[in-house]
């Protein structure tokens, strides 16, 4: 992973990822293909880490788990490349479209974490896949606040949402996530408040 000083284009950034998390897109799609409903191992995601001018992150709370925040994060469709599902997920969670933001840098590797017994899992994820594993991007947030709008969604996931210190929502997290958080926010952490676009 690199840092440019200048602004490749969106596009640019998604044919980079494209290359490098190949063998990722890949496996989810096929994972996706499998119709039984044994555990398949963990289902590929991302995971966004939105930044403030002011350095902070957006952490948002679940809307059916009892004070349970945490950062946007989503699937991988089939066919999609993880930026392209960070957009999407980004617009379907927050309400955020991709030209009020700019992508600063992803994990050079998918954070892993098992789900637990106990997790609510109204989408039957627990049925089908061990645990997730998640790229995280970490995306500068150029527009204003009443811009993001967690309830005005199709179909909200959060409540209320909250600019937090860059490092709490490791304190905030379900224990099942917390060494996944750490692991992505220590690699990210160089790239706070730093202007540009990440490629492989």
């Amino acid at each position: 992973m690199r840092f440019l000083e200048d602004h490749a284009d969106s596009h640019g950034v998604a044919t980079r990822l494209k290359r490098q998390c190949a063998n990722f897109v890949c496996n989810n799609h096929a994972m996706e293909n499998l119709k039984d409903s044994k555990p398949r191992g963990h289902r590929q995601g991302v995971g966004i880490v939105l930044s403030s001018k002011a350095g902070e992150v957006l952490v948002a709370r679940r809307n059916d788990m009892e004070n349970q925040w945490q950062f946007p994060q989503g699937g991988i469709d089939g066919g999609e490349t993880p930026v392209e599902a960070m957009y999407r997920e980004m617009q379907e969670e927050l309400g955020i479209g991709k030209s009020h933001v700019s992508i600063l840098a992803v994990t050079n590797k998918p954070m892993r974490y098992n789900f637990v017994e106990s997790i609510v899992d109204a989408d039957g994820l627990t049925r089908k896949y061990l645990g997730q594993e998640l790229l995280f991007f970490l995306v500068e947030f150029l527009g204003c606040d009443g811009m993001i709008d967690v309830k005005g969604v199709e179909e909200p996931e959060f409540d209320c949402w909250s600019w937090v210190d860059y490092w709490k929502p490791v304190e905030l997290i379900v224990d099942f996530k917390r060494a996944a958080y750490q692991q992505a926010l220590s690699e990210l952490e160089p790239f706070m408040n730093r202007k540009g676009t990440v490629i492989a």
